[in-house]
């Protein structure tokens, strides 16, 4: 019972630990806030921003590529139609949600490439 509990609370730690630290892929939040972020955190945190919102990217980008394959699909002749209109309007915000989480990421790699110098 005793190596259960300490089993329990080890992992509960390492979890608490993984989500630490590192920034939150956010694609509302302020380029100025992001900067004072990234300019007060050490290296691995840094990381961790990186790779976080590099997974949002990929997750949004896989949207984007099945809506653009959708929108392929469609004859030429249909493109002005109710059908390409729809899905054209669906890609606009996610391509916008791309550049920023684009330009966020590439402060926090660019904080994190000053610290390694």
């Amino acid at each position: 019972m005793k190596t259960i509990i300490t089993t329990l609370l080890v992992s509960t730690s390492l979890l608490f630990a993984a989500c630490g630290g590192g920034a939150k892929a956010d694609e509302t939040k302020p380029i100025a806030e992001v900067k004072s972020e990234a300019a007060e955190m050490d290296a691995a945190s840094l990381e961790k921003a990186v790779a976080s919102y590099q997974s949002a990217i990929e997750s949004k980008q896989g949207d984007v590529d099945k809506l653009q394959a959708k929108l392929k699909e469609i004859p030429v002749k249909d493109m002005l139609g109710d059908d390409a209109k729809k899905l054209k309007a669906e890609i606009e915000p996610l391509t916008k949600s791309l550049k920023d989480l684009n330009e966020r990421m590439k402060i926090y790699a660019a904080e994190l490439a000053k610290q390694s110098k």
